[in-house]
């Protein structure tokens, strides 16, 4: 009986690719977040469509634009409720930024920001890493 391919040589790449990645995050944790801060600390729904899209791998212009795909749909529930929690922007001023989305689409997708954060841990680790980080910038 076989026992199997050495998974050592896999193990060791895994390793190491995970160890760079880490770094690669330290360091924008340390950079980024004064590129999303204004002069008196105020985050914009701009900036925020911006990091979401950097971190979702999306474009700004997707996560603006008229498509509706599930996975444009998380990102503009991550915006709406990074949007909520840590700006004073109103529901049609989200939308306003968003693509021009009427106020209750906003609404609805902060609801199920809400449930998804409850229900999905990847959701939940994205939204609070986010507002952490952009929570970091207007502090800074």
């Amino acid at each position: 009986m076989s026992a199997g391919p050495d998974l050592e040589p896999l193990r060791a790449v895994v390793s190491s690719l995970v160890a760079k990645f880490d770094a690669m995050e330290q360091d924008w944790c340390a950079t980024m977040p004064r590129a999303f801060r204004l002069d008196g600390g105020k985050i914009l729904v701009s900036q925020i469509v911006r990091l979401v899209a950097f971190e979702t791998g999306l474009s700004p212009n997707a996560i603006m634009g008229p498509r509706r795909t599930a996975v444009l749909f998380r990102a503009r529930a991550a915006v709406c409720w990074l949007a909520r929690a840590l700006t004073s922007q109103s529901y049609p001023g989200i939308g306003l930024v968003l693509g021009g989305r009427h106020h209750t689409s906003v609404m609805a997708a902060l609801s199920r920001a809400e449930e998804l954060r409850e229900r999905d841990p990847a959701f939940r680790m994205l939204t609070d890493k986010l507002h952490r980080r952009l929570s970091t910038s207007k502090e800074n």
